[in-house]
């Protein structure tokens, strides 16, 4: 990676993988809330992508028993891949502002596609190690979909859609090694996933121990089961952060669990000064139109943009 990258700003508008409606608002509210702005007076240089993927609502109806479309889901991951792939080309480092997880298959596509070896840090309360059916119905009446089946069908799990899994350059997208999921809540990680990260022995970091030492968990990663990886992306779901402190995520589960605003940026600061650094995707932020007017949430969503946008500069 060049040490004084150019980010490509890639809005990814979507909720094709999460019924919960306004999730494909993020991006215009991360936007508005300066999210460029506070990247530039870090010192940063950036572009906006030219891409214009089309908003998409999933409509909040996938509940128990109902057929998940994934018709959608595998669109906007080719959106993602496709967008993803100009920025590389071009040399830039992407920022894809999502959307739902499900976005980060196209991202991750994109990487293997141009040839690189990558290394994902994925920080998430969750492993998303699930597939169709092995996730349980939630206290909202949903069942957690495909946003909770990121990992599961990148890694080709048995169960997973073959359409979505098979999406890519290769089958199965990444093997273990390339994966470490940074802040997953053990009281938030299914009986399955707990099944599927001892069957593979996949690298889980409990957000206590990240939270404990921020730099120290990110610098083992790095120069461990990562050391021999070219690229280094990280995939941010902001229901890694504590709700009550920044109540910006789709779903209020970390409530008492989750990372300080200052913990979540020391760790993907860490990763940003590393000269392998190849990008940064944020997802599941809930901006429904009659909440993101309201002041509760516009200061924690521009607490959000002032701690996480400047992580990335190159100091």
């Amino acid at each position: 990676m060049s040490s004084t990258p150019i980010f490509e700003i890639i809005p990814v508008p979507s909720s094709a993988g999460n019924p919960r409606d306004g999730i494909e608002r993020a991006p215009e509210v991360l936007l508005a809330a300066g999210f460029t702005t506070a990247l530039e007076q870090a010192g940063a240089s950036l572009v906006m992508s030219d891409a214009d993927i089309p908003p998409f609502r999933q409509r909040p109806d996938i509940q128990a028993g109902s057929t998940i479309d994934f018709g959608p889901i595998r669109r906007y991951a080719q959106y993602s891949q496709d967008a993803v792939a100009s920025a590389i080309s071009n040399g830039r480092t992407p920022v894809v502002l999502g959307g739902d997880c499900t976005i980060e298959i196209g991202v991750v596509a994109a990487h293997i596609a141009m040839g690189r070896n990558i290394g994902i840090i994925y920080i998430d309360a969750h492993c998303d190690l699930n597939v169709p059916g092995s996730a349980p119905k939630m206290t909202d009446g949903f069942v957690e979909g495909p946003d909770w089946q990121v990992n599961g069908h990148m890694l080709g799990i048995h169960g997973a859609d073959d359409g979505l899994a098979r999406q890519g350059p290769r089958y199965p997208l990444i093997l273990p090694e390339m994966l470490a999921v940074v802040g997953s809540d053990p009281a938030q990680t299914t009986e399955f996933e707990k099944a599927q990260v001892e069957r593979l022995g996949l690298t889980v970091v409990p957000w206590m121990d990240a939270a404990r030492d921020p730099e120290g968990v990110i610098h083992t990663l790095l120069n461990g089961q990562f050391a021999s990886a070219d690229t280094i992306i990280i995939h941010f779901d902001t229901d890694a952060l504590n709700y009550p402190k920044t109540p910006i995520a789709e779903i209020a589960l970390s409530i008492e669990t989750g990372f300080s605003l200052s913990q979540a940026a020391r760790l993907i600061h860490t990763v940003a000064q590393d000269k392998r650094f190849g990008g940064l995707t944020i997802t599941e932020i809930s901006a429904r139109e009659e909440d993101s007017a309201e002041p509760k949430f516009q200061y924690a969503i521009g607490r959000f943009v002032q701690a996480i946008a400047p992580s990335i500069a190159v100091r």
